[in-house]
């Protein structure tokens, strides 16, 4: 590869002195070297951060000149698209616009093709005078598309699907045509013939056979084909491999639980490539992986051990067992930057919290390590909480796959008194499991003198008053509660709650508590970015920005305020660092690079917790790592993280305004972690289910305190809803299953002949 200086180029693989994948350069000196030091070749990124590397070491480059039809997001840029024949359509022009505001086109078609494809694509054309294709203009043919946008009908549909399905897989088939014709300029009939065309090339399937040729329940295709994907990589992987450890007498279990030694035995001796744990709330796999992890390190020191796992919070516990780990999502995107086959010969990878990973992702993990010789040992609990994402692969997995299993079930987390009570949730009795809770008294926490104590393990709302009263007696409960504890007590103690807004509100007032009682010290206001919870359907949805004006769009590591949705759907960005204008196309848009946040305002005192709310790569410090404020100066905070004092300026960088209360979280975020006291506040808008509950009562070690607003109403909703998602082979196979299971049946209470 020719290089010269201010030529742009673009990396394909991390390389040099930590030159990092999918970014882009100019070359800006070819500097010769002398006896002493090597040729280099130094080139600057888009913000002028020098970057060098040898040219004789291999360096993973390419030319950038060119790129994908809207790769790029800049609305200042001029952009010369090529066009082959059947690419002069309204699509395209879509896709274009997100890269540039001056758009030369270049086709081989004559002027009046040009015009006709553009026409039918409802796109009005006009002649521009300085550049121009014989005595016509292409260019502004594409200009004038930009505020012409008819979307594509297909993505509506899939738009439309998404928003009803949500983290399930069934979708009424009127429902979905309907959103689809609400949503875009499409009409009812024709939103009903392009989910006909889907229906007609297998694209979804019919749950239950209706009368009517198109009204009905169905499934995506490709929902049914990650599931067969996840279990065809497994079947593929049986005895295909040898066992890490071949010789059993080089195991040494020592203080582990039955549960804990199986497991450990069947990840070093299985024959496998693909294994499967199921490990309850409580059941001690960080100790059970760091018994691995040893031992791979005393026999087998070739073999390398990756920790994968949904959450940074899993990711922390797996290092806490000694193994080397990452979320799922930093390395399945480090593989598609990369776009490199990678071997994972002699490598196993341990994914945890299986129960918290989609179809969609775990069949392409499965597919990316697998394929490549890695070894994969899932674990979770299909009991605990699920994905946003569709489907329950890992309860799918564990119920009809190929896949080897053990179950960890000997819990080792709580104390004698409260074990019972976890095993009782577990086995779905959550009646039984209240009356142990209520039998381990609120006397066990440490309090200050006259603090307020509450009367029993478990506190009711009166069912006299109305439900926003019970709401405001509870929480004022619970800020009592926690406020009156021990400070040693309260380092302790964390509040769960499902929802967010209840979250904050916890969390705002306890501070103002403690503030007033002067518990915590200097005080500042600071700005701080919370994140607006939303599906990966919305992003599609420029309905969904137009309700998001004013908030904040992170893409990839740049903050952008979104100032306006145009009437053709396309989402106007200004960037907050440097003020330039920017857009993109809801349709286009990469949910996996996007995150929306709220501005918003707290008060932070000296002497008080608080946590990340993403990862901050720069200063290695985890997403939900809690620190406490040491000390505030002028516009910094500096804090004591992981050890370490490090200084935060949120008035000044929007990276470091990602800073919360640690008081309250939510219960998906407390899934992982555990603590030796626990406060459930469920208030009169929380719809209980018993995964939620499971996860919300087994984070306790010694005691548990729970709120409840409507009492009744919560126990009556934990009988209805378990949490469990059915999967497309639910479904599908629901006939052959209740076959098997009255075959099952009859061989049960079958007696032996003679």
């Amino acid at each position: 590869m020719e290089l010269r200086e201010g030529d742009r180029v673009k990396s394909t693989g991390v390389f040099g002195q930590n030159i990092q994948a999918g970014k882009t350069f100019t070359i800006t000196e070819l500097k010769k070297g002398n006896f002493l030091f090597a040729d280099k070749i130094i080139m600057e990124d888009e913000h002028g951060k020098k970057a060098s590397f040898t040219p004789k070491a291999d360096s993973k480059l390419e030319y950038h000149y060119c790129e994908a039809f809207g790769n790029s997001l800049d609305k200042n840029q001029t952009v010369i698209a090529v066009f082959n024949e059947k690419e002069v359509n309204n699509s395209t022009i879509n896709q274009i616009r997100r890269s540039g505001k001056n758009i030369i086109g270049i086709t081989g078609l004559d002027n009046e093709s040009i015009q006709k494809r553009l026409q039918q694509s409802e796109i009005s054309t006009t002649v521009l005078s300085d550049i121009q294709q014989g005595n016509e203009s292409f260019i502004k043919a594409a200009d004038v598309a930009k505020h012409n946008v008819t979307p594509d009908i297909q993505k509506q549909l899939n738009i439309a699907i998404d928003r009803r399905t949500k983290s399930n897989i069934v979708f009424n088939s009127l429902d979905v045509v309907a959103d689809a014709a609400k949503s875009s300029d499409f009409s009812f009939e024709d939103c009903v013939k392009a989910f006909k065309e889907r229906l007609r090339k297998g694209e979804v399937k019919w749950v239950d056979k209706a009368t009517h040729e198109f009204y009905g329940r169905f499934i995506r295709k490709e929902d049914f084909d990650n599931e067969v994907k996840i279990f065809s990589q497994i079947l593929q992987g049986k005895n295909s491999q040898l066992p890490l450890i071949q010789n059993k007498e080089k195991l040494h279990f020592t203080g582990l639980t039955q549960g804990q030694q199986k497991a450990a035995e069947m990840v070093l001796t299985s024959k496998d490539q693909t294994i499967m744990i199921q490990g309850y709330a409580g059941v001690g796999k960080t100790t059970q992986f760091k018994t691995v992890a040893q031992a791979l390190n005393d026999n087998r020191p070739d073999v390398t051990i990756i920790g994968l796992a949904p959450t940074h919070k899993a990711v922390n516990e797996l290092q806490a067992a000694g193994i080397k780990s990452q979320t799922i999502a930093s390395f399945l995107m480090e593989k598609h930057q990369n776009n490199l086959k990678t071997s994972y010969k002699n490598t196993l990878f341990v994914i945890d919290e299986g129960s918290m990973i989609g179809n969609k992702t775990l069949a392409e993990l499965l597919l990316n390590i697998t394929d490549n010789a890695g070894r994969v040992v899932l674990s979770g609990d299909a009991k605990q909480l699920k994905a946003f994402e569709r489907g329950a692969p890992f309860a799918l997995a564990w119920q009809r796959s190929a896949a080897d299993k053990v179950v960890m079930d000997e819990i080792v987390r709580q104390t004698p008194e409260l074990k019972p009570a976890i095993e009782a949730i577990i086995a779905g009795n959550t009646q039984k499991s209240l009356d142990i809770i209520r039998q381990v008294s609120p006397d066990r926490v440490a309090r200050n003198n006259g603090a307020f104590i509450p009367e029993s393990a478990i506190m009711k709302g009166d069912l006299s008053g109305k439900p926003q009263e019970n709401d405001n007696q509870m929480i004022k409960m619970v800020i009592d509660d926690y406020v009156g504890r021990t400070k040693e007590a309260r380092d302790n103690t964390v509040i769960i709650t499902p929802l967010n807004a209840d979250r904050n509100q916890l969390n705002e007032n306890i501070h103002a508590v403690m503030q007033s009682q002067q518990m915590l010290g200097k005080s500042a206001l600071i700005p701080v970015l919370q994140r607006i919870n939303h599906q990966e359907a919305d992003l599609k949805d420029s309905h969904f920005w137009q309700n998001q004006q004013g908030h904040i769009a992170k893409i990839n590591q740049h903050y952008f305020e979104i100032t306006g949705v145009s009437k053709e759907g396309v989402v106007s960005l200004i960037n907050r660092e440097n003020n330039q204008e920017k857009y993109l196309s809801p349709l286009e848009v990469n949910p996996a690079v996007v995150a929306l946040f709220e501005d918003k305002t707290i008060e932070v005192s000296e002497g008080e917790k608080i946590r990340l709310t993403t990862t901050d790569k720069d200063r290695n410090i985890a997403n939900n790592d809690r620190g406490m404020i040491k000390r505030i100066e002028d516009d910094k905070l500096y804090i004591e993280l992981n050890g370490k004092l490090v200084t935060y300026q949120p008035q000044k960088e929007y990276a470091d305004r990602h800073l919360d209360y640690t008081y309250a979280i939510t219960s998906y975020a407390s899934q992982g972690a555990s603590y030796p006291y626990v406060i459930v506040y469920e208030g009169s808008r929380t719809l209980a289910a018993m995964d939620n509950t499971y996860v919300e009562l087994s984070r306790a070690k010694e005691h548990v305190q729970l709120y409840l607003s409507d009492g009744n109403a919560w126990m009556e909703a934990l009988t209805k809803n378990s949490g469990d998602r059915v999967t497309a082979h639910d479904i599908l196979n629901k006939q052959e299953d209740q076959l098997a299971r009255n075959e099952i049946r009859i061989w049960d209470n079958s007696k032996e002949v003679g």
